[in-house]
């Protein structure tokens, strides 16, 4: 199949070479402004989340809800009522 696995195109692997590029450029620049942030700022940040999780009641249908929900944001397809994941063992393959 043309384009698929290895001895893709040159340009593709150009473009994905600077894909990675930006990508690790942008994480040295976020990892740089982390360093920066005040440990103060971070342990209140962890202590407001840590109040607020306390106020968080959710079985485990809610959880599943929310876990849907970030998953779909993301371009995942998941609903928990519709969809099932079968395990190998679970599945009948036919022996011909």
């Amino acid at each position: 199949m043309p384009g698929s696995g290895r001895g893709g195109s040159t340009s593709a692997t150009a473009e994905s070479e600077t894909a990675k590029a930006e990508i690790a450029a942008r994480l040295a620049a976020l990892q740089a402004e982390a360093s920066q942030t005040p440990r103060t700022e971070v342990a209140d940040l962890a202590a407001r989340a840590e109040a607020a999780a306390q106020h968080l009641d959710l079985d485990e249908a809610d959880t599943r809800t929310l876990i849907d929900a970030q998953l779909r944001d993301r371009g995942w397809e998941a609903d928990t009522h519709a969809l099932r994941h079968l395990s190998l063992s679970s599945v009948e393959i036919p022996v011909r």
